[in-house]
């Protein structure tokens, strides 16, 4: 999920970066955000029976680019 918290009206370089962020993204078919909440819970727990499957298909829920993430944001055309 994105938050826009500022939208800066005629301005002639548009510059789209994030100050900070946290977690990974969603991945394909977790149940949307419910699911994907879920998930994380999941693997917090090492008790779960399932944690270690979950993080070798999910990955590491916590990892967060900001550098990876400002750079998709670049491509983008607003």
């Amino acid at each position: 999920m994105i938050l826009v918290e500022n939208i800066l009206l005629k301005v002639a370089d548009k510059v789209v970066t994030s100050p900070a962020g946290a977690r990974a993204g969603l991945t394909d078919d977790c149940g949307s955000i419910p699911g994907y909440e879920n998930l994380v819970e999941a693997t917090a727990d090492p008790k779960y029976p399932e944690r270690d499957q979950l993080l070798e298909w999910l990955g590491d829920p916590k990892a967060f680019s900001l550098d990876g993430i400002n750079r998709y944001l670049k491509r983008l055309k607003i």
